[in-house]
């Protein structure tokens, strides 16, 4: 089972050496274990996913300044890199062509953390495509996995996104419903004059007027 031979065996199974292109095109065992292969994949992105999902839970009821200033690509993309290596390399090969992955001198192997300081726009932009279609699919699986889709309602919520277009996003996956999102849009109001009105207390403040004209 350890034979170094073992890959060419598995592949030679798996399609056949036709020589010179004639005869009788055998099958073999191409079905079977294309089968066989995607199971596996599929078992093993699953499986990557759940290590990686704590990164990604939120409360749904938990919406503060501090949780979405806390989110941060530059630290996500490497962290989902490393720990979901199988879907990483499946999204990369399917996110542009062979050419492009040549032009773009980047490797799917290398880890992302030594890259970011050097890669391209256009590098940089795909790894974060990768990354929301990774977040889009954990939300799928737990609208607890939430935290970029909490980030990405208040971002566009608050740069005009219309009730509308954000029905379509929320079942795109990308963002939370247009009830969380004026829910949470009152809660960050609420903490913030809670915590005004802390600092009236316990700090000295000063208050100015202008003169007055009354008719």
């Amino acid at each position: 089972m350890h034979s170094e031979q073992l890959p060419g065996i598995l592949k030679n199974w798996h399609k056949p050496p036709q020589p010179h292109s004639w005869g009788v095109c055998t099958t073999a065992a191409r079905n079977a274990m294309d089968d066989w292969a995607l199971e596996n994949v599929t078992a093993r992105i699953n499986r990557e996913m759940r290590l990686f999902a704590p990164q990604l839970l939120s409360p749904l009821q938990d919406i503060t300044e501090e949780s979405l200033f806390s989110t941060r690509l530059k630290d996500d993309i490497p962290a989902m890199q490393a720990t979901q290596p199988t879907f990483w390399k499946l999204m990369h090969s399917l996110s542009c062509t062979p050419l492009q992955a040549k032009q773009n001198k980047y490797n799917s192997h290398e880890p992302v953390s030594l890259l970011l300081s050097y890669i391209t726009n256009a590098v940089l932009i795909n790894l974060q495509r990768i990354f929301i279609i990774g977040a889009m699919l954990h939300y799928g699986h737990s609208h607890h996995r939430c935290r970029y889709q909490k980030f990405l309602s208040i971002y566009l919520k608050a740069s005009g996104l219309a009730a509308k277009a954000n029905n379509t996003t929320y079942l795109f996956g990308l963002t939370m419903s247009q009830k969380w999102i004026y829910k949470g849009i009152k809660q960050l109001s609420d903490s913030n004059r809670q915590r005004m009105m802390d600092n009236i207390i316990c700090y000295l403040w000063f208050g100015g007027h202008d003169n007055l004209n009354l008719v």
